[in-house]
């Protein structure tokens, strides 16, 4: 039987205390695991951060506080040598890309059995990235695709109106707000996004959010 020392230090990051405790039994329940530390704010997280071992850190990005649990991330990778497995609501790949991208190695959302939090420690332990199933294929496409925007160049695939409203979402407008700023419906730019969705190979809104931004960025390297 493992020593409390000789154990996996588990710290978790999350500002639902019925989350803790129940996640904090869970882990326990693993002869190798041990959670050494749970927090609930931003302050708390910086706080056993600095005062503990970790091997692996759970984390919620949606904390209750001004700054994002996505700020912890580089900040937990800059002060330990741990793992992250963030565990949250938010299921939307963009998040997820965005908390891969940071330093996170995997990315579990709530809507899934809370067992499988262990399943993603594991995953991570052995060298892994771990992504809930949810969203896992999407992510893969993000990641590996080959696809460069001059393979499949919006402004030669897009309507003029729908190449219009792509731009829109890329600078972060909202489907009403682009109905305003057009003098159009928003059920006519609905209509429109859901054709730019097909037209560029796409599997949902959320996707068709990140194309646009990833394009417009590329743009502006050119």
């Amino acid at each position: 039987m493992k020593t409390l020392k000789n154990k996996i230090q588990i710290a978790i990051i999350d500002d639902h205390p019925t989350m803790c405790h129940g996640l904090s039994r869970l882990i326990n329940q693993e002869p190798d695991f041990h959670v050494c530390a749970t927090a609930e704010t931003i302050l708390d997280a910086k706080k056993i951060i600095q005062e503990n071992a970790m091997d692996l850190v759970i984390l919620d990005i949606g904390l209750n506080d001004s700054e994002s649990g996505l700020d912890l991330i580089p900040l937990i990778l800059e002060n330990k040598q741990t793992d992250i497995l963030v565990f949250t609501m938010y299921d939307d790949i963009i998040t997820a890309h965005k908390a891969l991208h940071a330093g996170a190695r995997g990315y579990l959302t709530k809507s899934e059995p809370v067992r499988q939090v262990i399943v993603g420690i594991r995953k991570i332990l052995d060298g892994l990235y771990y992504v809930s199933e949810s969203i896992n294929q999407a992510i893969i496409k993000q990641f590996v695709s080959t696809r460069s925007q001059h393979d499949t160049d919006p402004y030669d695939i897009l309507s003029r109106r729908e190449f219009e409203i792509f731009e829109l979402i890329g600078k972060g407008f909202k489907p009403q707000n682009i109905a305003c700023k057009i003098n159009l419906s928003v059920k006519t730019i609905e209509t429109h996004r859901t054709n730019i969705r097909k037209k560029l190979n796409l599997s949902d809104a959320a996707e068709v959010s990140l194309s646009a931004v990833k394009y417009l960025q590329n743009r502006k390297m050119i």
